[in-house]
């Protein structure tokens, strides 16, 4: 979702969910993970936005890869302590505190879910 300042949604996409295969996790382990929600996942919505957001939020370290595919700043703002060391520049961060985060998430999960519990009414 890209908002502007004051958090209005501007732009909105969304993919079908992804999941790797039991052979693919065992084989791939954690690397699979990052392959699947950073070089699939994440570089399609990245292709696919109209407007190009000044900074990308992630709640997810793993995304912090997207930083290899990209010149857009990312900002972590989960609790894991290793999201700095992940980040792939010197430009991206960890935000360890700002106000209510995870409301943004939160309206983009309460979305999804509609839509997928609705598709029918969404399609025409």
């Amino acid at each position: 979702m890209v908002t502007d300042q004051e958090t209005t949604p501007i732009e909105f996409v969304v993919s079908d969910p992804a999941t790797t295969t039991i052979f693919q996790r065992i084989l791939g382990g954690v690397a699979a993970r990052k392959r699947l929600l950073v070089d699939t996942v994440g570089v399609a919505l990245l292709n696919g936005l109209k407007n190009k957001p000044g900074v990308i939020f992630v709640d997810d370290v793993v995304m912090m890869g997207l930083g290899k595919h990209t010149d857009i700043p990312l900002a972590n703002w989960g609790n894991d302590t290793d999201a700095a060391e992940t980040a792939d520049r010197p430009d991206d961060w960890l935000l360890e505190s700002i106000d209510d985060p995870d409301e943004v998430l939160d309206r983009v999960r309460e979305a999804i879910d509609e839509v997928n519990e609705n598709t029918d009414d969404y399609v025409s």
